[in-house]
């Protein structure tokens, strides 16, 4: 990028105009390049026609605000949720021509938000901030950081986190229900809550809900002396029901549980949620009566 560089004591842009006694001049009918240097020069003459004359120091015509090219939720690379009340966040900011001037940072309830916090000076290069807000202010709440910056020239821009969710609760149980799918190897239909297949189970549940999103779900199946079967962890997908087959089992008459515990992005586990099923091929007794 080169400078358009104009040499001292020159009319390029403009030529010498008189001011009068006025100490002060402006002119906006001029067309200044980016990144171009422009020099001012004053003459002044006493009534015996002596002249002096004086140069201002370069003046760089910066255009462009400060360009920011990020700001990161948290002390790193970019986080979605956290169980503290602390919130931090981390920028790059930089202006190539004229420099930054100062910056400051505002925390609210949405993109660009000052609810929280107004708009706070920071120190000179500093590329990180973290404050901790009363648990009202913030639990159970999604908050972004605003940085605003200006540059030498006066230019301002602005950019916001994506946000953050901040809760330390598990994930909701409230809504939450899980049910064992009967099925069977005949043309009859089993009663709830029964089935005669040993060798598969189907599970179905619903209802978990978190702020900070589900991760996954650990599904567990028990015997009826609490024996585990099975404990096996299936990863969220962004649906309203989930299901899971389990085949391969031989297991004997008796009553079953298969429980549920939702995991949320800050692997909080949630209160288990059951269903009981009994399985059984004994056949009907028959008892005839003469």
């Amino acid at each position: 990028m080169a400078n358009r560089r104009y040499t001292e004591g020159s009319t390029e842009v403009q030529g010498f105009t008189s001011v009068g006694l006025n100490n002060f001049a402006y002119n906006y009918n001029v067309s200044l390049a980016h990144t171009s240097v422009i020099h001012i020069t004053v003459i002044a003459t006493n009534a015996a026609g002596l002249r002096r004359e004086a140069h201002a120091e370069d003046l760089l015509v910066d255009l462009t605000a400060p360009d920011i090219r990020f700001v990161n939720d948290g002390i790193g690379s970019d986080i979605d949720a956290q169980t503290t009340e602390e919130v931090s966040a981390n920028w790059e900011v930089n202006d190539a021509e004229s420099g930054i001037d100062v910056c400051e940072w505002a925390v609210g309830y949405q993109p660009y938000g000052n609810e929280i916090q107004t708009f706070q000076q920071l120190a000179s290069g500093v590329k990180r901030i973290s404050k901790v807000f009363s648990s009202g202010q913030v639990s159970m709440q999604m908050i972004h950081v605003t940085l605003r910056c200006k540059n030498e020239a006066g230019l301002q821009s602005s950019k916001s986190s994506n946000g953050v969710k901040i809760s330390s609760l598990p994930p909701n149980t409230t809504s939450a229900e899980v049910q064992i799918l009967p099925h069977s190897l005949t043309e009859y239909n089993p009663r709830y809550h029964y089935q005669g297949d040993t060798s598969s189970i189907r599970v179905k549940w619903t209802g978990f809900e978190d702020l900070t999103g589900l991760d996954s779900y650990l599904l567990t199946l028990q015997s009826h002396g609490k024996s585990t079967l099975i404990s096996k962890s299936i990863i969220a997908e962004n649906q309203d029901i989930s299901y899971c087959l389990f085949e391969g089992l031989d297991i004997s008459n008796g009553n079953y549980s298969a429980s549920v515990n939702a995991v949320n992005k800050m692997y909080l586990r949630s209160t288990q949620v059951s269903s009981q099923i009994v399985i059984s091929q004994m056949s009907p007794l028959l008892i005839v009566n003469f």
